[in-house]
């Protein structure tokens, strides 16, 4: 099968990971897409390399190779409200922003 990845569809790290913003537009099916508690799902992806390939001579050739990877996205959200979803304590009351609340917002 053969594609063709358009910009605004992948999301590129600085590692050379990509990982596909919907993968039901590349042939995979809604039971491929594994829903994790936290309203997270793995995303589908891989990871390009360039690998060195000795041969017994003194030849050496270049060869692309592509991993597959999976790894956890949140659902999308608007950056509001997932904010505040932090701040709630379970019980619904809004915690200050002190202390490890702050800690907590300030990894994201």
């Amino acid at each position: 099968m053969k594609i063709s990845l358009e910009r605004n569809k992948i999301l590129t790290f600085y590692n050379g990971r990509y990982f596909l913003t919907n993968q039901l537009e590349y042939g995979f099916q809604e039971g491929d897409i594994t829903l994790l508690h936290g309203e997270k799902r793995l995303g589908i992806g891989g990871q390009k390399s360039i690998k060195l390939i000795e041969d017994t001579g003194k030849e050496v050739v270049f060869a692309v190779a592509i991993d597959t990877t999976r790894t956890a996205f949140p659902q999308p959200m608007i950056l509001f409200d997932k904010y505040y979803s932090l701040l709630l304590t379970p019980r619904g009351v809004l915690n200050k922003f002190v202390g490890v609340m702050q800690k907590k917002l300030m990894i994201i």
